[in-house]
């Protein structure tokens, strides 16, 4: 028996005014909640400007500038972005939704960010409306779990981050899959995870969610409960294989870029990413836009509690299918939507905050079932529940501050990034931020500090001498241009500059008094 009927047994009427809608008040609060949330935490950071990836998808992106122009990346991944952002990806509705914000917007931030935190707001009441079903319409349970997944900092990348919108628009279409999926709509559950697949690539893992609902939600005998769980997967695993073999035609073969080479790196890799998302999701602070660490083969105390840490997520899983299915559901969750950002495939990126967005629902789910059991100490319940949603949302107000300040944007990945191999390509942003802001003296300095530390690197010689072109400091310009014009002979722009300051530095020479 679904939940289905035994609203209508119980109730006499439908389920999707009982349990899926229930009490309105709830969910019209739960709305109103999640508003005051998102305009509190990331309402200041509406006017922050276009940052890291949203230049290269958005702002010099062509392509999003007509909706047949955005329509193309659907058979054509690499026009998502001018800059070759897309090569690794396929999300084809992204540029579309870019498309019609620019037709209403233009290049206007604040639309772009207020999109993103309307998004985060309907995927925290879709999530919302999931875990209440899966609950048997518990609303304190689902209420609690929403809020901590909503304020949590690390999902700061995802909103506030422009070109975040994939990870928000595939978390909204997967859940709202599993709930048509739950309240028996297949077609338009089809529908909208095929929305969910164009979106981000993590929605293939879509039909194990269902698997994992479907089964939580019937109250039957174990065999009935996994045959009604596999066949309602199916359909999506058969979307699924699909997309793949949609996004293979179209994807140009490429190498993957991953750090991580083979099953002996994933095997020492693994448990220091968990660890690293462990630390992040229990205590969000020194958040950072990567996270590297040194990939070494070696059985060192990270490796051995790493190792520990991932068999007892495995261990309560298997206490909890048995004892509390909710704790199950959430621990599933995680796993599922875990395991392609765990370097177990290969990825661009050894661990990054957006890739939590969707696996710390589940957590949610197990925190806010371990919270709840506190009900009969409201005091302590309460007390626990405000200070943690106080203290995260002060961290993820923090964090939108950071985003929302270019200067500090930059100055913060350079305080937090020393050892990293990139390290100077975001000095060198920081360089072109104070260009642009025509603060002279302080990109020439930096510009200066980063060519003599790496007079080889052509994107900061260039830029280098460009400025000092802008100075009319030819004199100085001339040596780095000479260097370019030997590095990058066939690019235009530095031969025609490389011209003009060998002509302001050349002096013509004297005539000869014999002639």
């Amino acid at each position: 028996m679904t939940r289905d009927e035994e609203c209508i047994n119980s109730a006499g009427m439908p389920k999707w005014m009982v349990c899926m809608t229930g009490n309105r008040a709830p969910v019209l609060g739960v709305f109103a909640v999640l508003s005051i949330l998102g305009a509190g935490i990331y309402g200041h950071g509406i006017h922050g400007p276009f940052l890291y990836d949203d230049v290269s998808c958005i702002v010099e992106n062509t392509t999003i500038q007509s909706i047949g122009g955005a329509l193309k990346t659907f058979g054509d991944p690499n026009a998502l972005s001018s800059g070759g952002f897309n090569y690794f990806n396929y999300r084809p509705l992204l540029p579309v939704v870019y498309a019609f914000v620019y037709a209403l917007f233009g290049l206007a931030p604040p639309a772009y960010h207020v999109l993103n935190i309307v998004l985060h707001i309907f995927t925290g009441l879709a999530l919302f409306l999931l875990i209440r079903r899966v609950t048997g319409g518990g609303n304190m349970v689902a209420f609690l779990a929403t809020v901590l997944w909503f304020i949590h900092p690390t999902h700061v990348e995802s909103v506030e981050s422009i070109s975040g919108t994939d990870d928000i628009l595939c978390g909204l279409f997967l859940i709202s899959t599993i709930l048509l999926v739950l309240r028996r709509r297949w077609i338009l559950a089809l529908i909208v995870y095929a929305l969910a697949l164009t979106s981000k690539e993590l929605a293939v893992v879509g039909p194990a969610m269902v698997f994992a609902a479907v089964y939580v939600d019937r109250d039957e005998a174990l065999p009935a409960r996994l045959k009604a769980a596999l066949l309602a997967a199916i359909p999506f695993g058969v979307f699924a294989a699909a997309f793949w073999i949609a996004r293979t035609s179209v994807m140009t073969p490429r190498h993957s870029g991953s750090p991580v080479q083979g099953l002996t790196d994933v095997f020492f890799v693994a448990p220091k990413v968990f660890l690293t998302y462990l630390r992040l999701l229990l205590f969000p602070v020194d958040l950072r836009i990567n996270y590297f660490f040194e990939i070494v083969h070696r059985i060192d105390t990270a490796f051995v509690v790493g190792w520990l840490a991932i068999s007892a997520v495995a261990v309560a899983f298997v206490v909890a299918l048995r004892r509390a299915q909710i704790v199950a559901f959430g621990l599933a969750w995680f796993a599922v939507t875990y395991l392609p950002v765990s370097n177990v495939l290969p990825i661009r990126a050894l661990a990054a905050e957006r890739f939590m967005y969707l696996p710390f629902a589940g957590l949610a789910i197990v925190a806010a079932v371990g919270i709840a059991k506190l009900e009969r100490h409201k005091t302590r319940l309460v007390a626990l529940s405000v200070a943690i949603v106080a203290l995260w949302s002060a961290l993820s107000f923090a964090r939108v501050h950071v985003w929302n300040d270019e200067e500090l944007f930059w100055k913060d990945i350079i305080a937090k990034e020393p050892g990293f191999a990139g390290y100077q390509m975001y000095e060198n942003n920081l360089a072109l931020y104070y260009l642009n802001a025509k603060r002279f003296d302080e990109a020439l300095a930096l510009f200066s500090k980063l060519y003599q530390q790496d007079s080889d690197n052509t994107r900061t010689a260039h830029n280098y001498a460009q400025l000092l072109l802008m100075q009319k400091q030819y004199a100085e310009a001339a040596p780095i241009y000479q260097g370019l014009i030997k590095a990058l002979p066939n690019n235009a722009v530095v031969a025609q500059q490389y011209t003009f300051v060998m002509g302001q530095v050349t002096e013509p020479a004297a005539p000869d008094p014999g002639k």
